[in-house]
């Protein structure tokens, strides 16, 4: 599968492997899928394994307004995904952020739904969620033009693990230590 047109924009893919289609759906919000590769290609070992960059995000491209109903075209997007491979049962592969949409999506459109994976989830409840957004956006906030420098660097962009993780120490960084859904 390379790059996909759907309604309001075009959906940048990597497709790895043969098979029933898993679909990855990257965290962020802003990321794009590259940081999970070249790791996760190895997915494609046992389904075929495709990676997005979801709207907003990575080098897919949107024409559309979509930000007025995010989590709408969110959804479509996977659905397009989904009927692009020609199976009427996906599985999903979620992290961080990406899980929101994929359990969004299986909520929608169970029927069309085999499995559904969800790794270091960010909270889902409204209230976990709504503290959680508030916590990123202090992060960002208060570390965006360190956040830039380093998302900016070839090395980040190659996805150099030391240059990664440094670049999610600082993304994830606890600022707060009463979060409710914070580990103690």
């Amino acid at each position: 599968m390379s790059d996909l047109i759907v309604t309001g924009g075009k959906l940048s893919c990597l497709e790895y492997g043969k098979g029933k289609p898993l679909i990855v759906l990257h965290g962020g919000p802003g990321l794009g899928c590259r940081y999970l590769l070249p790791q996760m290609s190895a997915l494609g070992k046992f389904s075929s394994a495709i990676f997005y960059d979801q709207r907003g995000a990575g080098d897919s491209i949107c024409t559309d307004d979509w930000q007025q109903h995010p989590f709408e075209a969110y959804i479509n997007d996977i659905d397009e995904i989904r009927k692009s491979s020609g199976c009427e049962k996906i599985s999903l592969l979620s992290h961080s952020f990406g899980n929101i949409f994929s359990s969004f999506y299986a909520l929608a459109f169970p029927e069309r739904v085999d499995k559904m994976i969800c790794v270091n989830s960010v909270p889902l409840a409204s209230d976990d969620y709504f503290e959680f957004v508030a916590h990123r956006k202090r992060i960002v906030d208060e570390n965006k033009s360190a956040l830039d420098a380093i998302r900016e660097t070839v090395e980040f962009l190659r996805g150099d693990p030391a240059v990664v993780e440094k670049f999610y120490r600082l993304y994830l960084k606890i600022i707060s230590s009463n979060l409710s859904w914070r580990i103690p």
